[in-house]
């Protein structure tokens, strides 16, 4: 008699009975659900108010691409060869040992599980007592191994996102390419998340896939030789395997949109958060401007386009895991029972007795679940996959993008130009030690985006002299100041310069670090750099005095750490940039409205001071002719209209200014 014959035989004839017309029902009411659920899914969505919420959302969500499965490995390798070292090498063994060992702890704990029920069936008091005590002895054992387990996975992850972190903030925080990401290119959004969040979401995800899928394969490994040399034979496992790769095929094409959903949800998750730190930052301005509502409207669209994506994902996932349930959950343990009743049923253990059959059942039945599990946790991790693709293509476009710099050829063409102006065709040169100037020679003044402010700027400026620059607002002051720092591409012309080491630049509003009170003094220097240059914390109160603030002193140590962006005032912001260019001691110092909040006597002294003690050139952005005439030689007028005009300075410029 067939195996299916002996199944059907089994079967009761008088047809269904109310519990399973029941179960039946309530079977094809779910499947209905979820069909419907499948065809409506993504349709419905909340709505976003009226007013747009951030203008830069379709520049990088709308036409992601993702890769295939065979770019995503190579991508995958690329970055683990970075930043895999010995330690973390060390921790991939050290994962590799202990799944081999808990392995072995798992079948021993069948083994001697069995050994217990049997014990307990026959009533044999010796025997029960011989295993729990051997159970007890191994308890250290077997904690031992699945805390060490836990352990490696941990650090490993830690290590991976450590290594990872340092190179990104290495490369980050080389020469300009912070500027360059943050100001210059739009490729890169939300780099803040990029290099926090994703960063870490990668480093979990690639050791959970690690883990989730190395110890199903030891397990389906060492089960199957198991079953085959033992106890059921060949044709049983063969069995689970075949299901193992029918089930993986269908459940990994169906999660493929997960990978692009990932993608997304982040990009959507770092516009919200975008807007949040947008706010923070300005909200002073905001309140003046008591764009309170407007505000409010930006959050709320960044939520509900995030809250929409999330809702087509739950959704997704419902549908995708009512399936994974279905295949590699139910499906799986009717052909675990199918696949373990063939050795049964058939002529394999006919002549063995009830009590060996019932035994050899308990023991290979257990070996099976197992079996059934490590298939079920292998085919549901193509979930990981999709999550680390996603992850993977986020990581190695952000690392492209530090790497890469743009060959940025752009043509900028016009009536009032007299020939092309193409980005980086341009000549800069550092100047001779011994002849420092600053000379422009036929150089446009134009914004990386292509904008002409100056068509043609020609001056020069040499050690003891100085220039006063005026002109409206927004006429290209102090873009003049970004072609100086290399900040921003030449168009052409050529610029002698002295090296940025000896430019010291302080704008209207300076930076204040992350630090001590010290720290802001020395700023961009540490402490290790102030003492190499032989300048101690009385030279600094010095400096504190020349500008006027050694005031802060006396309820402030120099050790004191505060968030000085907060604490201290705007005119006090500003003596402290003062006080770092006295400690700098630059040639070429470029004050850009860098008093407006100080007093005129106080403005007076501190630049009496930088002219006779100090001896560096000031290129100074002010509207205060009148009172800084004196301290300066010659004077750079912008008329807002393209042109400049360079001259020296005379007495009738401050009424005519």
């Amino acid at each position: 008699m067939t195996l299916l014959s002996k199944l059907v035989s089994n079967q009761s004839t008088n047809g269904l009975d109310a519990k399973r017309v029941i179960v039946l029902t309530s079977s094809v009411a779910s499947l209905v659900i979820w069909v419907l659920n499948m065809i409506t899914s993504g349709t419905k969505s909340r709505q976003i108010l009226t007013i747009d919420g951030i203008g830069y959302t379709d520049k990088t969500n709308t036409k992601t691409q993702m890769e295939s499965l065979t770019t995503v490995i190579k991508n995958l390798k690329t970055i683990l060869r970075r930043i895999l070292g010995p330690k973390e090498y060390t921790y991939v063994l050290g994962i590799a040992a202990s799944l081999v060992v808990r392995t072995m702890c798992d079948l021993w704990l069948i083994q001697n599980g069995t050994q217990i029920e049997a014990a307990i069936i026959t009533a044999n008091v010796s025997k029960l007592k011989s295993n729990l005590l051997d159970f007890l002895i191994s308890m250290p054992i077997l904690a031992f191994v699945n805390n060490s387990l836990k352990y490696c996975i941990n650090q490993l992850r830690l290590g991976l996102r450590y290594r990872l972190s340092h190179m990104l903030y290495h490369k980050y925080t080389t020469g300009l390419t912070y500027y360059r990401l943050n100001v210059l290119d739009n490729q890169c959004q939300n780099i803040d998340q990029l290099m926090t969040n994703d960063v870490e979401k990668f480093c979990n995800t690639i050791v959970d896939v690690y883990s989730n899928v190395s110890k199903p394969i030891l397990d389906i490994l060492i089960l199957v030789q198991r079953l085959t040399t033992t106890y059921t034979g060949i044709s049983t496992p063969a069995s689970m395997i075949g299901y193992l790769i029918i089930a993986g095929t269908i459940l990994t094409n169906s999660r493929r949109p997960m990978t692009k959903m990932t993608v997304t949800e982040t990009q959507l998750e770092g516009e919200l958060r975008y807007v949040h730190n947008k706010i923070i930052a300005n909200c002073e301005e905001i309140a003046f401007y008591q764009g309170n509502v407007r505000e409010r409207v930006t959050l709320i669209n960044a939520l509900t386009r995030l809250t929409n994506h999330l809702s087509n994902v739950s959704i997704f996932k419902f549908n995708i895991e009512f399936l994974d349930n279905i295949v590699a959950k139910y499906l799986a343990t009717i052909c675990g029972y199918l696949s373990l009743s063939i050795p049964f049923l058939t002529a394999r253990y006919s002549n063995n007795s009830q009590a060996f059959r019932l035994e050899t059942y308990y023991k290979s039945g257990r070996m099976m679940v197992k079996l059934a599990e490590s298939i079920g946790r292998l085919v549901m991790a193509g979930r990981d996959y999709t999550r680390l693709a996603a992850y993977t293509t986020r990581v190695y476009q952000l690392i492209n993008n530090i790497e890469h710099i743009p060959n940025n050829t752009l043509s900028i063409i016009g009536d009032k130009l007299s020939k092309p102006l193409i980005a980086g065709s341009g000549v800069m040169q550092i100047c001779d030690p011994n002849n420092s100037m600053i000379c422009f020679t036929d150089v446009p003044l134009c914004t990386p985006n292509g904008e002409v402010l100056v068509t043609s700027i020609d001056f020069t400026l040499k050690i003891g002299q100085n220039v006063i620059i005026t002109g409206p607002n927004g006429c290209g002051k102090s873009s003049l100041f970004r072609l100086l720092g290399g900040l921003w591409p030449l168009f052409g012309g050529k610029l002698v310069k002295p090296p940025n080491n000896r430019l010291f630049y302080i704008p209207q509003r300076p930076y204040m670090t992350i630090g001590t009170f010290r720290d802001q003094v020395i700023y961009p220097d540490s402490t290790q750099d102030m003492k190499e240059k032989g300048v101690n914390d009385n030279h600094l109160l010095q400096f504190l005095k020349i500008v006027q603030i050694e005031y802060l002193l006396e309820r402030e140590s120099w050790d004191s750490v505060h968030d000085w962006q907060e604490v201290l005032s705007g005119g006090e912001k500003q003596r402290i940039a003062l006080s770092r260019l006295l400690y700098h001691k630059p040639l070429f110092a470029i004050l850009d409205e860098c008093t407006s909040a100080v007093s005129i006597d106080v403005e007076q002294n501190i630049y009496d001071y930088l002219l006779n003690s100090v001896q560096c050139s000031l290129l100074s952005v002010t509207h205060r002719v009148k009172q800084l005439q004196q301290f300066h030689h010659f004077i750079l007028e912008f008329d807002g209209f393209g042109q400049i005009n360079y001259r020296p300075l005379v007495d009738e410029d401050s009424v005519l200014l």
